[in-house]
Protein backbone atom coordinates (compact mmCIF):
# COMPACT_ATOMS: atom_id res chain seq x y z
CA UNK A 1 0.00 0.00 0.00
CA UNK A 2 1.25 3.14 -0.83
CA UNK A 3 1.77 5.91 2.21
CA UNK A 4 -1.73 7.90 2.51
CA UNK A 5 -1.16 11.63 1.64
CA UNK A 6 -1.52 14.47 3.86
CA UNK A 7 -1.56 11.98 6.78
CA UNK A 8 -5.17 12.82 7.59
CA UNK A 9 -8.18 11.11 9.06
CA UNK A 10 -7.90 7.26 7.36
CA UNK A 11 -11.20 5.27 8.07
CA UNK A 12 -10.65 1.53 7.77
CA UNK A 13 -12.78 -1.51 6.80
CA UNK A 14 -12.11 -5.03 7.53
CA UNK A 15 -9.85 -5.63 4.37
CA UNK A 16 -7.71 -2.88 5.39
CA UNK A 17 -7.12 -4.12 8.85
CA UNK A 18 -6.78 -8.07 7.72
CA UNK A 19 -4.46 -6.66 4.87
CA UNK A 20 -2.09 -5.31 7.90
CA UNK A 21 -1.91 -1.84 6.97
CA UNK A 22 0.48 -0.21 9.26
CA UNK A 23 -1.90 2.32 11.46
CA UNK A 24 1.90 4.04 12.87
CA UNK A 25 2.98 5.51 9.34
CA UNK A 26 -0.54 7.32 9.50
CA UNK A 27 -2.64 9.83 10.28
CA UNK A 28 -5.73 9.72 12.37
CA UNK A 29 -7.31 6.10 12.18
CA UNK A 30 -10.61 5.01 12.53
CA UNK A 31 -13.53 2.65 12.05
CA UNK A 32 -16.80 1.73 13.11
CA UNK A 33 -17.98 -0.93 16.02
CA UNK A 34 -19.47 -3.09 12.91
CA UNK A 35 -15.96 -4.02 11.87
CA UNK A 36 -14.33 -4.82 15.52
CA UNK A 37 -17.16 -7.11 15.62
CA UNK A 38 -16.44 -9.16 12.36
CA UNK A 39 -13.21 -9.50 13.19
CA UNK A 40 -13.62 -10.44 16.67
CA UNK A 41 -15.90 -12.83 15.41
CA UNK A 42 -13.39 -14.23 12.92
CA UNK A 43 -10.16 -16.65 13.72
CA UNK A 44 -7.95 -13.30 13.20
CA UNK A 45 -9.06 -11.27 16.15
CA UNK A 46 -5.46 -10.91 17.30
CA UNK A 47 -5.16 -8.90 14.74
CA UNK A 48 -6.39 -5.87 16.49
CA UNK A 49 -4.04 -5.58 19.26
CA UNK A 50 -1.21 -4.91 16.55
CA UNK A 51 -3.52 -1.21 16.63
CA UNK A 52 -3.71 -0.89 19.81
CA UNK A 53 -4.80 2.75 21.01
CA UNK A 54 -3.74 3.95 17.76
CA UNK A 55 -6.93 2.94 16.06
CA UNK A 56 -10.26 4.28 17.60
CA UNK A 57 -13.85 3.30 17.16
CA UNK A 58 -17.27 5.52 16.24
CA UNK A 59 -20.12 5.31 14.89
CA UNK A 60 -21.64 7.44 12.04
CA UNK A 61 -24.34 9.33 11.85
CA UNK A 62 -28.30 8.57 11.38
CA UNK A 63 -27.83 11.54 8.43
CA UNK A 64 -24.74 10.38 6.55
CA UNK A 65 -26.08 6.97 7.18
CA UNK A 66 -28.93 7.58 5.47
CA UNK A 67 -27.22 9.31 2.38
CA UNK A 68 -25.44 6.64 2.04
CA UNK A 69 -27.80 4.55 1.98
CA UNK A 70 -29.78 6.67 -0.68
CA UNK A 71 -26.73 6.89 -2.61
CA UNK A 72 -25.90 3.06 -3.24
CA UNK A 73 -29.61 2.83 -4.32
CA UNK A 74 -29.20 5.20 -6.95
CA UNK A 75 -26.20 3.77 -8.16
CA UNK A 76 -27.64 -0.07 -7.98
CA UNK A 77 -24.39 -1.07 -5.39
CA UNK A 78 -26.83 -1.48 -2.23
CA UNK A 79 -27.97 -5.23 -2.80
CA UNK A 80 -24.21 -5.70 -2.68
CA UNK A 81 -23.27 -4.01 0.42
CA UNK A 82 -23.20 -5.46 4.02
CA UNK A 83 -24.20 -2.84 6.93
CA UNK A 84 -21.16 -2.90 7.64
CA UNK A 85 -20.26 -1.38 4.24
CA UNK A 86 -22.77 1.35 4.69
CA UNK A 87 -21.27 2.40 8.09
CA UNK A 88 -18.06 2.80 7.22
CA UNK A 89 -18.69 4.77 4.39
CA UNK A 90 -21.17 6.96 6.53
CA UNK A 91 -18.30 7.63 9.18
CA UNK A 92 -15.48 8.87 6.07
CA UNK A 93 -18.89 11.04 5.06
CA UNK A 94 -18.91 12.33 8.54
CA UNK A 95 -15.38 13.02 9.12
CA UNK A 96 -14.41 13.47 5.83
CA UNK A 97 -11.78 10.73 5.59
CA UNK A 98 -10.33 8.77 3.04
CA UNK A 99 -11.76 5.40 3.29
CA UNK A 100 -9.32 2.09 2.93
CA UNK A 101 -11.59 -0.66 1.01
CA UNK A 102 -10.47 -3.32 -1.18
CA UNK A 103 -14.50 -3.55 -1.82
CA UNK A 104 -15.22 -2.53 -5.39
CA UNK A 105 -19.12 -1.58 -3.94
CA UNK A 106 -17.59 0.89 -1.40
CA UNK A 107 -15.41 3.02 -3.97
CA UNK A 108 -17.99 3.16 -6.75
CA UNK A 109 -20.20 5.09 -3.42
CA UNK A 110 -17.43 6.72 -2.00
CA UNK A 111 -16.59 8.09 -6.06
CA UNK A 112 -20.45 8.34 -6.35
CA UNK A 113 -19.94 10.97 -2.92
CA UNK A 114 -16.82 12.47 -3.32
CA UNK A 115 -15.43 10.70 -0.45
CA UNK A 116 -11.77 10.15 -1.48
CA UNK A 117 -10.72 6.00 -1.36
CA UNK A 118 -7.49 4.00 -2.04
CA UNK A 119 -7.25 0.53 -2.11
CA UNK A 120 -5.02 -1.87 0.23
CA UNK A 121 -2.53 -3.97 -1.43
CA UNK A 122 -4.91 -4.01 -4.95
CA UNK A 123 -6.30 -1.29 -7.54
CA UNK A 124 -8.79 1.12 -6.87
CA UNK A 125 -11.52 1.25 -9.23
CA UNK A 126 -11.20 3.14 -12.39
CA UNK A 127 -14.93 4.00 -13.39
CA UNK A 128 -17.41 4.89 -11.26
CA UNK A 129 -20.65 2.66 -12.70
CA UNK A 130 -24.27 2.38 -12.15
CA UNK A 131 -25.79 -0.94 -12.12
CA UNK A 132 -28.75 -2.02 -13.46
CA UNK A 133 -30.55 -5.88 -13.76
CA UNK A 134 -31.11 -6.53 -17.32
CA UNK A 135 -33.53 -9.62 -18.82
CA UNK A 136 -31.96 -12.35 -20.40
CA UNK A 137 -35.21 -12.89 -22.56
CA UNK A 138 -36.95 -9.79 -23.47
CA UNK A 139 -33.78 -7.37 -22.59
CA UNK A 140 -35.85 -4.93 -20.43
CA UNK A 141 -33.76 -2.83 -17.85
CA UNK A 142 -34.57 -2.85 -14.33
CA UNK A 143 -33.33 -1.38 -10.87
CA UNK A 144 -30.59 -3.88 -9.94
CA UNK A 145 -32.56 -5.93 -7.72
CA UNK A 146 -35.23 -7.14 -9.35
CA UNK A 147 -34.23 -11.04 -10.21
CA UNK A 148 -37.51 -12.12 -12.43
CA UNK A 149 -38.78 -10.35 -15.28
CA UNK A 150 -42.10 -8.88 -14.78
CA UNK A 151 -42.92 -8.50 -18.02
CA UNK A 152 -41.90 -12.01 -19.38
CA UNK A 153 -40.27 -14.11 -16.48
CA UNK A 154 -36.78 -14.71 -17.40
CA UNK A 155 -34.08 -14.17 -15.11
CA UNK A 156 -32.30 -10.66 -15.04
CA UNK A 157 -28.75 -10.08 -15.13
CA UNK A 158 -26.86 -7.54 -13.35
CA UNK A 159 -24.83 -5.23 -15.52
CA UNK A 160 -22.57 -2.16 -15.02
CA UNK A 161 -22.12 0.67 -17.15
CA UNK A 162 -19.58 3.16 -16.60
CA UNK A 163 -20.80 6.77 -16.36
CA UNK A 164 -17.49 8.54 -15.68
CA UNK A 165 -13.81 8.07 -14.50
CA UNK A 166 -13.27 8.14 -10.85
Amino acid sequence: MRETEGKGILVLDTSAILNGVSPHQMGETLTVPEVIQEIKRGELHRVLDFYGDILHVRSPSKESLDIVTGEARSTGDLNKMSSTDIHVLALALDVKGTILSNDFCIQNVASSLGVKFQGVNSREIRKRVVWKASCTGCGRNYDPDVQICPVCGHETRRRGKAISDV
